[in-house]
């Protein structure tokens, strides 16, 4: 019972601390994109990433989406597109977490999954399941730590995928990527690069 009161404090500070940092985040964003909403800057040196924020963009909602059709008529490979498509699962999944209650959190608060048993917001609990789960654990109880989109908490995941990465299984891989795309962008819209 103590265990779940826990787990409910934490997915209600969890959101609550997203949802402060999203409807603050607003005018950061017209210093991180072109005229055209594409996504700018540092990428943390990653070709991989690179490939997918080429085709990045933020809609009228604040919600960026990685542009398939674009990627496939210029030729892009089917590994960018599957990735692109895992980047938008993922970028689907924290747009949605900004619309939970509290009544949704006491109803259910395992949050949103994107993999394993960590990876997603306001979700986590349980063994990893792999490398990718494993560092999403880490990033979770950093963001615990130190609050919800937290600059060092999000670098360390990035850096932790990076480490792991030629360790990781296929799929593992593909949504790796995509998850430190998703993150890259983050740390450009707080501010952190």
């Amino acid at each position: 019972m103590k265990k779940l009161f826990h787990k409910k404090t934490v997915t209600l500070f969890i959101l609550f601390t997203m949802f402060v940092s999203f409807s603050m985040s607003g005018s950061v964003f017209a210093s991180e994109y072109d005229s055209a909403n594409s996504v700018k800057g540092k990428t943390m040196d990653d070709p991989a990433v690179e490939n997918i924020l080429e085709y990045v963009s933020q809609d009228k909602n604040g919600e960026f989406k990685f542009d398939v059709r674009k990627a496939e008529k210029e030729g892009q490979s089917n590994e960018v597109i599957r990735q692109g498509k895992l980047f938008n699962q993922v970028s689907q999944a924290y747009a949605d977490s900004k619309t939970i209650t509290l009544e949704d959190i006491v109803a259910q608060p395992s949050g949103i999954p994107i993999w394993g048993n960590w990876c997603g917001p306001g979700y986590g609990g349980g063994p990893t399941k792999d490398l990718l789960d494993a560092a999403c654990k880490e990033h979770d109880l950093n963001y615990e730590r130190y609050g919800y989109f937290d600059c060092r908490s999000d670098i360390i995941l990035i850096n932790r995928i990076e480490r792991d990465y030629n360790r990781m299984g296929f799929y593992e891989q593909g949504m790796a990527t995509a998850v430190k795309a998703y993150f890259n962008i983050q740390i450009r819209v707080n501010g952190c690069l």
